[in-house]
């Protein structure tokens, strides 16, 4: 048994899979194990689109990562391994707005929080010029030491200021 749990969510997810022999699958899992991922059912699991990308592209995007300047592109893609299938010149842009934006480790950011890679322009834009309006003197240390305020809804930081406001 190759451990997937939910096969029937895996091949809905991506029906591809009822093609892909036995010996695929298993090959694919060993290939991850190689580069070092340490659990390759649970990246097939939750991006199954995984399974089809060669050897060649998984090793060339873990070597990318690292040459950005990510420490450990292991760690960072098994939390999210959907970061395999980013193109690099989207990588490179999404960088190069967080240094326009202010932000002077913008690869420590994306490392700890690979989320924000998938965020647009228009969201993270949106997201610093929120910060100023209510009242963050410095909207890039305060997301810089907090990540994930960037991925906050805006009502929902708006109405969390508000509350806050009220109770003081």
């Amino acid at each position: 048994s190759l451990g997937f749990e939910d096969p029937l969510r895996l091949i809905k997810t991506f029906p591809g899979y009822v093609h892909i022999t036995e010996e695929g699958i298993r090959a694919r899992i060993a290939v991850l194990k190689d580069i070092g991922f340490e659990d390759p059912i649970k990246m097939l699991t939750t991006t199954p689109p995984l399974i089809s990308y060669s050897e060649e592209m998984i090793r060339r995007k873990v070597e990318f990562y690292r040459q950005l300047g990510v420490e450990d592109p292991i760690k960072m893609i098994t939390r999210h391994p959907g970061l395999l299938g980013y193109a690099e010149e989207s990588v490179r842009t999404r960088i190069e707005l967080f240094k326009e934006l202010g932000f002077e480790h913008p690869v420590k950011i994306i490392a700890t929080h690979p989320t924000l890679l998938g965020a647009s322009d228009i969201k993270l834009r949106g997201r610093m010029a929120l910060l100023a309006e209510l009242g963050f003197a410095k909207p890039v240390k305060i997301a810089t030491s907090m990540p994930t305020i960037l991925g906050l809804a805006e009502g929902s930081l708006r109405a969390k200021m508000d509350l806050l406001k009220k109770m003081g």
